[in-house]
């Protein structure tokens, strides 16, 4: 039988978003009045963030965009359009285009500063309504990005955990760390594009995941080098293992249905590890401190805060172009 559903049993429902946006920003506020009231760290911070060098602070404005970038390719690699195909099934085939992907990814990016994810269900929306892209597919697309984060986490642990055993000069490890990257797509490159994969592959042909796998990699060392770049920002450098455990980190606690990116818990989390990891992980000049993670984790979501406003508003402008003209 059916029956109505009380206004006090749909209260949850409601206020479950607005509960997520409070927690998020408690957690900011709780961060950012930690830092403050450290006020020795807060001026070193200060200091070496605007005494650091040009390159450098060009990279921790810029590498949040290159973390769009390779998001925007791994959605491309698994949504789009099925090449070689017979003729009859064109005519179902998603519309979906490149720059058209660049531009949705944008545009979530956007709004996932809002509750409950809202960038992942509007982008699902919008797929269906504008390209032909089912609602599931867009949501096993996001699950194969999940597995496959872990799976570059993993790749990216490995060859960090070499890299701090061999203790290679700079230039090395830039080419050992830059080098997955092309395999995976020579590898996605060999594999045949007619395959429209099983359900162990969730669906997606192996060259689409060999290619999603490559970004998905690329996506992760982006953050391995934002929080190389900030820990040096604030005045505590750290080792590529460090940075490669801090990038591995953040992917798991970005899970969590939070707005904007686990926005306050990730830099909580981030300040709980820190001073946990062992100084042989890398060359660190002493144990990091919680006020010093903090500081650092701050600086990186003030650029991607940044970042996330300028290329979100222009990417959801030509959203909302595309949508006006192409839909009745």
């Amino acid at each position: 039988m059916y029956r109505l559903i009380q206004p006090d049993e749909a209260r949850p429902a409601r206020t479950r978003p607005v509960v997520g946006l409070a927690v998020a920003a408690l957690l900011l506020a709780a961060a950012v009045w930690t830092l403050a009231r450290d006020r020795e760290q807060l001026a070193s911070t200060w200091e070496f963030v605007g005494t650091g060098p040009w390159w450098m602070l060009t990279l921790w404005l810029l590498l949040p965009g290159a973390n769009w970038v390779f998001s925007s390719r791994l959605a491309w690699a698994l949504l789009r359009p099925q090449p070689l195909i017979d003729p009859d099934e064109a005519a179902d085939q998603p519309t979906l285009t490149k720059s058209e992907t660049y531009e949705v990814i944008g545009a979530a990016w956007l709004a996932n500063l809002l509750p409950l994810r809202a960038g992942l269900v509007s982008r699902a929306f919008y797929h269906k309504a504008a390209n032909r892209i089912p609602v599931g597919t867009t949501v096993r697309s996001v699950l194969a990005s999940m597995v496959l984060g872990l799976v570059g986490s993993l790749l990216l642990g490995a060859i960090s955990g070499g890299l701090l055993w061999a203790r290679l000069s700079p230039l090395p490890t830039l080419v050992a760390l830059a080098v997955p990257y092309p395999v995976l797509l020579l590898i996605g490159a060999a594999s045949p594009v007619g395959d429209r994969g099983s359900i162990w592959t969730g669906g997606f042909g192996r060259w689409r995941l060999w290619d999603a796998l490559a970004a998905r990699y690329a996506d992760i060392v982006c953050w391995m080098a934002r929080y190389w770049v900030v820990f040096a920002l604030v005045g505590a450098p750290i080792s590529i293992a460090h940075a490669a455990v801090f990038a591995a980190v953040s992917q798991i606690v970005m899970l969590v249905p939070m707005p904007g990116n686990a926005i306050g818990l990730r830099e909580w989390v981030i300040a709980l590890i820190g001073p946990l990891l062992p100084t042989w992980l890398g060359d660190d000049q002493g144990q990091l401190t919680q006020q010093v993670c903090l500081a650092a984790d701050l600086t990186n979501r003030a650029a991607e805060v940044l970042m996330t406003i300028v290329v979100g508003s222009a990417c959801g402008g030509r959203v909302t172009q595309r949508l006006r003209f192409r839909l009745p």
